[in-house]
């Protein structure tokens, strides 16, 4: 019977995807040995009380999970590792069962994968951080002076991974409390799935999330000019409030950019502290690069090769992760063992496998140059796309100019008006609105000519 058990906990192992967990605990993991089972939990042998400590830290709900999904025709759902001293502990029950809390709601894989451990600190990001911890702590006036914490940015510059490693550090240090996460979209998706059932499942997802301890709340602006979620978010947040739980919210634009929500509820957003998460310069890009490479010790990768990604996607640090993937993918497949990436080899696989715009660096556009281009497209002058005139072929060229801007470059509203004869951030938010509206038809002639244009950049 151990012998099955050792064969379903390594299979549940190698089932685990490679970029959940780190390296160090993945090789602990494989050399990991099933004890037994007593007692409804099945009890598995790692080497050290480090090694211990690192299994049980950010990792142990994604391999639970794993574990679980294995385990379950055995009826076996509680696990945990022990040192060898331990084992004489466990039938005399000296040995305190550590079951996982499950204190991590709506928590994907990929959120709970981050920590702060992996997460490079610099001038970018650090008041973001310094507001997290005094959020967190214990010390009521500091904590009550951020809550609300509001975090705002433009897209891909980490704030998921600031949150995410915020809540499951919350999370591990309160094993007793409840920690929610959701994303705006996400959020809608459910509401209306609770609505189509009836009132009473609206009040049970309210009150489920209204529980929380901590909510976690992305996104926030995916559900503005949506009344009814909008205002359910509303009673959440107060009642959270009011039970003493703390709120992080992020979003593109800052609480006052948010037209779409009545006053009332931009006054709640904006009720604690708002902190804005700028983009990394290139010299903070290659030290999230090294830190990226650093949990990935197989590859090798000169200097030159690291400032080559950070020149093109330091703006970006999502995009620059993706292209890190990718070009480790790449690696992986040569047959040069003893590969080192150099900026060659990434130029080389990019041409190979027909995919430059996504590797090779690219220039980065200006403001001015996506106004023109957009011009010359539709055959108008710049002057007029900037002028105040309301011509109806100039508007339709303004509304996409805005939307370009906001989408491509991540300009804020703010920056847009100004570049546009300084219109206010509320005409800049419903230019971006109709054009999101014409390309949710996709058949639409108007569609198809915008995307004509968006496929541009």
């Amino acid at each position: 019977m151990s012998n099955n058990y050792q064969n379903l906990y390594d299979s549940a192992i190698k089932k685990i995807p490679y970029d959940l967990i780190s390296d160090q605990a993945y090789e602990i993991l494989e050399k990991a040995k099933v004890h037994k089972v007593y007692d409804g939990v099945l009890y598995i042998i790692v080497a050290s009380a480090f090694e211990k400590t690192i299994i049980n830290g950010n990792f142990i709900n994604i391999i639970s999970k794993y574990l679980s999904e294995e385990f379950k025709k055995e009826n076996i759902v509680n696990f945990q590792f022990i040192v060898e001293n331990e084992k004489v502990l466990i039938n005399s029950n000296f040995l305190v069962k550590e079951t996982v809390i499950k204190n991590r709601f709506n928590f994907s894989d990929e959120i709970m994968r981050y920590n702060f451990n992996n997460l490079v600190i610099s001038d970018f990001n650090r008041k973001a951080v310094k507001a997290i911890e005094s959020l967190l702590s214990t010390n009521y006036e500091n904590s009550s002076m951020c809550n609300p914490l509001f975090l705002f940015g433009k897209v891909g510059i980490g704030k998921t991974h600031i949150v995410a490693a915020a809540g499951n550090q919350f999370a591990n240090s309160n094993p007793n409390l409840k920690i929610y996460y959701y994303e705006g979209q996400d959020f809608f998706r459910k509401f209306c799935s609770a609505s189509a059932k009836g009132t009473s499942h609206v009040e049970e997802f309210k009150k489920e999330i209204a529980s929380a301890n901590l909510l976690i709340f992305e996104d926030i602006q995916n559900i503005q000019s949506r009344d009814s979620a909008a205002e359910l978010f509303f009673n959440i947040f107060n009642d959270i409030k009011l039970n003493g739980g703390k709120i992080i919210l992020t979003s593109d634009r800052t609480p006052n950019e948010l037209n779409g929500f009545h006053d009332r509820i931009i006054s709640r957003l904006a009720s604690g502290l708002q902190c804005k998460i700028s983009q990394p310069d290139k010299n903070e890009a290659i030290k999230i690069i090294n830190n990226w490479f650093e949990f990935k010790k197989k590859y090798q990768i000169t200097d030159e090769a690291k400032e080559y990604i950070a020149e093109g996607f330091h703006t970006d640090i999502r995009q620059m992760i993706g292209n890190l993937k990718q070009i480790c993918f790449w690696a992986d497949n040569d047959l040069n063992e003893n590969l080192v990436i150099t900026k060659d080899f990434i130029i080389e696989c990019s041409v190979e496998n027909d995919i430059p715009s996504n590797i090779i660096v690219k220039q980065q556009l200006k403001p001015e140059q996506v106004i023109e281009i957009i011009a010359k497209e539709l055959n108008l002058k710049v002057d007029l796309i900037k002028s105040t005139t309301r011509k109806n072929s100039i508007v339709w060229a303004r509304d996409i100019v805005c939307y370009v801007l906001k989408n491509k470059l991540n300009l804020t509203l703010t920056e847009i008006g100004k570049l546009l004869s300084g219109r206010e951030h509320t005409t800049i938010s419903h230019s971006v609105n109709k054009v999101e509206k014409i390309l949710a038809d996709k058949n639409s002639q108007e569609a198809l000519q915008i995307n004509l244009i968006i496929d541009k950049f």
